[in-house]
């Protein structure tokens, strides 16, 4: 009998892992064995000076963290621990674990793991200090659903759970707090007034670490489910270790075994649980790939690092060719998950700079490793400049990102976040998820993050070309450039290629090959006619605008378009579907666009809302009735009941004209084509839009408009701006409107 190799892997991978779970049933998962500490320090303090205008957004995060308090995923600021009131979503509370009043947190908490395991737990949590209140790092805090400890990780269920989110306790996971916690000590140290002792900050960071490495043994538990979360929490994990380090902390002998034995667990978790099956991968193989680069870079030489670390180099560059376009986008089409691929983009190819030559020796030479160096293909460079392109010109005037597909707040590491601090009574008025939000004593500031600011990519890779032209939308100095410069410690790629090659696209070269002026005569004969199959929307543009002066910028791979001047920036969806890449984060967006004027939005794209707890409101926010793009009444253009991350795009749709006369593009994904054009005239904006189909109607665009969505800038966190707000704006605006 034949069997194919894919089949041959499975029965491999399924005998592999049931093995493993009979040896983990039957004895402790934590490895015995352990190497040495790394002496090798990557990361460097950055300039004090530089930090001045973060020095209050760290100073209040990390109090909060110290108090451990966490606002997950638009959860609210709430302070997590065993037996914490949860208020449910939407509704719906799942609550199962017990109330746990004042006692022996110590003994509670090692009988709760697994019989095999207990010793080990118990050992690690007796160096804790005193005092401390563990974090329950197995709950999802807003439904209230607790994984148990004692679960092996591939026996647990935490799909099709209604109301339940397992993406809450993994980001917590992640450990992306403690960065700020090492930069909240740097300023300590530097007597900064506003922040604590600064031991106060080296012990939270202990602390919370062996509290979740011992309720977290290997293999056990929700936090080791995803192996995505597992490589970014050792990469942060890392980073934290190193900056606490840089700063002058010296960490004691107990805890630097467990560290370092943690860490060998967390390199052979990711190794023995790569997700990618055949030539089928995403953005979480690309962080399993560069979390094992992290892991193997720190730990010693040996032969189990070397190999990881020789894996890891290679595979980097080649997802970076496999998952970044030509044009340097992402080829799961969403910017936000474009910003946080090319965050390990950047940060992978600063820690692959910053390798010792020695260490580079002991690998096996290949085309990309010789004596020591690193040979960066052409292809790779370019490529890193024009991802970092694509985020300049995909931020909206307000200087935040344009939203194109989904958007779960996903970061690899998390230096410096941009914070707006309003009250806590305007949190809740402005965002309906927050509507029973309690804040935790003392607490009277929201610090509520902003998901779409994306400079600080931008900002981190001029620093791998020293170049400054990538920073024209960033602060000047940002501390991220400087993280990044004393990590590669001057070496830096090679020589940035002339700034006329990486400026905006102009209008000569974004013309499709099939555009020609026919299209709009076309277009024009058919908009003045009296079917029924087309409608206007006319926009008046400023005064000051002027046709002339606007930025046509094509990225035809993933599939936008953007109009850009001074008064106006608008972008548009249109063609894309490409069979090798995947569509689980891709939305019914075709031909829809997100339309700012004079600095202020007047259509948007309203984003994601959550992914799984809520399968409803998933499938609502990808809806092409979440979009201002031509529509038919009660029709999607791909369907959405396939699975809440897969969408099939079988739309055809394709740009035919993109130029100094607008934009005409269509899509099939109805079955009849439907079209877009876009036109400036006269200081006016037209949208036109047809159907060639005599048994279908379009639903007028201010119906579409009044039909949008809370806007949602991430995942989990809602504006209470609806779809009246944008047709307030649209009707200031319009000049004639022909359904």
């Amino acid at each position: 009998m034949y069997f194919s190799n894919s089949i041959i892997t499975k029965i491999s991978r399924h005998s592999r892992y049931k093995w493993q779970r009979f040896i983990d049933l039957n004895r402790s998962s934590y490895i015995r064995d352990s190497h040495p500490k790394s002496s090798t320090q990557f990361f460097n303090k950055p300039d004090l000076k530089l930090i001045n205008d973060w020095e209050m957004s760290l100073c209040k995060l990390s109090k909060n963290y110290i108090a451990h308090n966490f606002d997950i995923l638009g959860s609210g600021w709430k302070h997590v621990c065993y037996g914490m009131p949860c208020d449910g979503l939407n509704g719906i509370y799942k609550g199962n674990g017990e109330q746990i009043n004042n006692f022996n947190y110590g003994l509670h908490l090692a009988n709760r793991v697994n019989k095999a395991n207990r010793v080990n737990s118990s050992k690690i949590r007796s160096f804790i200090d005193k005092g401390y209140k563990p974090i329950d790092w197995h709950l999802d805090f807003k439904s209230g659903f607790r994984w148990p400890e004692n679960k092996w990780y591939r026996k647990i269920q935490y799909r099709n759970i209604n109301g339940v989110d397992a993406k809450v306790p993994w980001e917590l996971a992640r450990m992306q707090h403690f960065p700020t916690l090492a930069l909240a000590f740097g300023l300590a140290t530097a007597k900064r007034s506003s922040f604590q002792q600064k031991d106060i900050y080296a012990s939270e960071f202990c602390n919370q670490l062996l509290d979740f490495i011992s309720a977290n043994p290997p293999r056990y538990g929700i936090n080791w489910c995803c192996t995505m979360d597992v490589a970014i929490r050792a990469a942060n994990i890392l980073v934290s270790y190193d900056l606490f380090r840089a700063y002058g902390y010296h960490f004691d002998k107990n805890f630097e075994n467990i560290f370092w034995t943690s860490i060998i667990e967390h390199g052979r978790h990711v190794i023995s649980n790569l997700e990618r099956t055949g030539n089928s991968r995403n953005n979480h193989y690309l962080a399993n790939v560069v979390g094992l680069l992290f892991i193997s870079a720190y730990l010693s030489h040996s032969s189990e690092s070397n190999s990881w670390l020789s894996f890891a180099i290679n595979s980097f560059i080649e997802e970076i060719q496999f998952q970044f376009f030509e044009e340097g986008t992402n080829f799961e089409r969403s910017t936000s998950y474009h910003r946080l691929s090319t965050e390990m983009a950047v940060y992978g190819t600063a820690l692959v700079l910053a390798l010792p030559e020695e260490r580079l020796k002991t690998l096996p030479p290949n085309n990309l490793i010789n004596n020591g160096k690193i040979d960066f293909p052409n292809w790779f460079i370019k490529r890193l400049l024009l991802m970092a392109q694509f985020s300049l010109q995909t931020q909206s005037p307000a200087g935040r990102a344009i939203q194109i597909g989904d958007n779960d707040s996903g970061r690899f590491i998390k230096f410096f976040r941009t914070i707006n601090i309003i009250s806590s009574s305007d949190a809740k008025k402005d965002h309906p998820n927050l509507a029973n939000y309690c804040p935790p004593p003392g607490m009277t500031d929201y610090l509520m993050e902003d998901n779409l600011d994306h400079r600080h990519l931008c900002a981190g890779m001029s620093a791998l070309f020293a170049s400054s032209f990538l920073t024209d939308l960033t602060e000047e100095n940002h501390p991220e450039t400087d993280i990044i410069r004393k990590l590669i410690s001057g070496n830096t790629l090679s020589e940035t290629p002339p700034h006329s090659e990486f400026k905006t696209f102009h209008s000569t070269a974004c013309q499709e090959k099939n555009s020609k002026d026919q299209y709009f005569d076309f277009m024009k004969t058919w908009a003045s006619s009296d079917v029924n199959t087309k409608q206007n929307l006319c926009l008046e543009l400023p005064d000051t605008f002027v046709a002339n002066n606007i930025e046509f910028i094509k990225y035809s791979e993933f599939g936008v378009y953007i109009f850009r001047s001074p008064e106006l920036y608008l972008s548009l969806r249109c063609g894309g579907d490409i069979n090798r890449s995947p569509t689980g984060h891709s939305h019914n967006d075709q031909l829809s666009i997100e339309l700012w004027i004079n600095g202020e939005c007047i259509i948007p794209d309203p984003g994601t809302f959550l992914y799984t707890p809520l399968p409803n409101e998933r499938n609502r926010y990808r809806s092409v009735k979440s979009h201002f793009a031509p529509q038919i009444m009660n029709h999607e253009p791909s369907n959405l009941e396939n699975g809440l991350f897969t969408l099939l795009h079988k739309t055809k749709a394709e740009c035919l004209y993109f130029g100094k006369q607008g934009f005409i593009g269509r899509h099939k994904g109805f079955g009849p084509w439907i079209w877009r054009a876009i036109c400036f005239e006269n200081k006016h904006l037209t949208i036109l839009d047809r159907i060639d189909s005599e048994t279908h109607s379009l639903v007028p665009s201010l119906e579409v408009v009044a039909a949008l969505p809370h806007f949602s800038p991430g995942y989990g966190i809602q504006n209470q701006d609806d779809g009246n707000i944008w047709l307030r704006k649209i009707n200031k605006l319009i000049k004639r409107t022909d359904t």
